[in-house]
């Protein structure tokens, strides 16, 4: 199965390298050239996409309503608001062969006296072969071209070496796919991190005073 999948992924690459070549040739202010298998010759390439992530599962919270007579526990659900995706390659100098994702998630739910937000950073190393994939997807979407989606759902900035291109944009399927494997696969993290080629601080478990959402 590995193989049939490295197969199919080469010549994907292969299939789509020309029209990389024709749509950021002229029209970006950097060439993406390709090497003799099709995938994309980069040295840094950055990417932030802002959607928001309709597509994830709400999760439910136990609340704990505590009054003079009685205690009481309900459900409550925590709804995405926003999310976050950064791509970043090299993750650091030295692991040129794999690329860091960091997905910041803002969540919302109804509570009293003012609703609860929280924040969610979670962090996923992907190899270079789907990086370039994720290339060859925007290319291929018309991105690198002077498109303009004025009422897309998304907002799509990327950085490869000079060059830099940034747009709203309709949601992408591939990148809300790594969203999504960012949030089931992911580590969790503390957002007050630093995002750098650093390792991040994991996030630490705390005991929870007695009226805090129970996850």
């Amino acid at each position: 199965m590995a193989q049939t999948n490295h197969f199919v992924a080469n010549n994907l690459l292969k299939t789509l390298a020309a029209a990389i070549l024709i749509v950021a040739g002229c029209q970006t202010p950097h060439r993406l050239d390709v090497d003799a298998q099709g995938a994309p010759k980069v040295q840094v390439v950055k990417i932030k996409y802002d959607v928001k992530p309709s597509f994830l599962p709400e999760k439910p919270a136990r609340v704990r309503l505590v009054s003079d007579s009685e205690t009481i526990e309900t459900e409550s659900v925590w709804t995405w608001e926003t999310a976050r995706l950064s791509v970043m390659y090299p993750a650091t100098k030295e692991d040129t062969d794999v690329a860091m994702v960091t997905t910041r998630f803002i969540q919302t739910k109804e509570a009293q006296p003012t609703p609860r937000r929280r924040v969610l950073l979670k962090q996923l190393l992907i190899p270079r072969r789907e990086l370039d994939l994720l290339l060859v997807d925007l290319a291929h979407s018309g991105f690198f071209e002077n498109q303009v989606r004025t009422t897309g759902d998304a907002h799509l900035n990327v950085v490869i070496d000079e060059g830099e291109e940034s747009k709203t944009w309709s949601a992408e399927p591939r990148l809300n796919e790594l969203i999504d494997r960012v949030y089931r696969e992911g580590r969790l993290v503390d957002p007050a991190a630093t995002l750098s080629n650093s390792a991040p601080k994991p996030v630490q478990p705390k005991k929870e005073p007695a009226h805090a959402p129970l996850e």
